[in-house]
């Protein structure tokens, strides 16, 4: 599924369904929408073109959240809990699509600007921008700042975007003296969120942050 040609082919569709979602607003060409409509028309294609499920999954998911990277950058500083949720949604597949990303925003400057911004574009989202980036290239760059620190996050800090549980279920239902239930996995999904944005280091944190959390209400498992 990480195959170069699938890659390409998640370029080419990922603004597949904008003519159809175009719309002109305040002036300005809007696609609201073209994302879920690209997922939808990618996963066609590739049926089509008898690709396999796993592949056309695959590619539906990278059209259906290419925009989210960018969306992170929009809203300024990326969170360690922004890392963590959008690896939790999108798992391996958020590093390739993170590739298409790239792609995406490094096709709105010209080639030898992308050679010229790439020291700046691989830095941490906040740093202070090169004196010649302004306007469009200065957020070209910052989106792509924020694409490589998500794979940054993937690679290099994995307790960050995907950790190890601490404790398991038995730990859970000893602690708070409950039993097996839905508020069980409620806590442990809990708890790995805790240990991505660094609330929880170690087992005896986790245990404290356990004992905190309330038990289920009475007559709920």
């Amino acid at each position: 599924a990480g195959h170069p040609a699938l890659l390409r082919l998640g370029g080419l569709l990922h603004d597949v369904s904008k003519p159809e979602t175009a719309k002109r607003q305040g002036g300005r060409l809007r696609f609201f929408g073209h994302e879920a409509k690209g997922a939808e028309r990618s996963a066609g294609i590739l049926e089509r073109l008898r690709f396999s499920r796993e592949e056309t999954d695959w590619v539906s998911t990278w059209v259906l959240h290419h925009l989210r990277p960018g969306n992170l950058a929009a809203a300024g500083a990326v969170s360690d809990k922004a890392v963590y949720r959008f690896f939790l949604d999108l798992g391996p597949k958020g590093v390739s699509q993170l590739l298409v990303c790239w792609a995406d925003h490094a096709s709105y400057l010209a080639p030898k600007d992308v050679e010229r911004a790439l020291p700046a574009a691989v830095q941490e989202p906040g740093r202070p921008m090169p004196r010649w980036a302004k306007g469009d290239a200065a957020k070209t760059i910052h989106h792509m700042r924020v694409v490589a620190w998500l794979l940054d996050r993937w690679f290099r800090a994995p307790e960050a975007s995907r950790p190890e549980l601490l404790l398991d279920g038995r730990d859970v239902m000893k602690a708070l003296k409950i039993k097996p239930g839905p508020r069980v996995g409620e806590l442990l999904r809990s708890l790995e969120e805790a240990q991505a944005v660094g609330k929880v280091r170690s087992r005896k944190d986790a245990l404290a942050w356990v004992s905190r959390q309330p038990p289920p209400p009475p007559g709920q498992a």
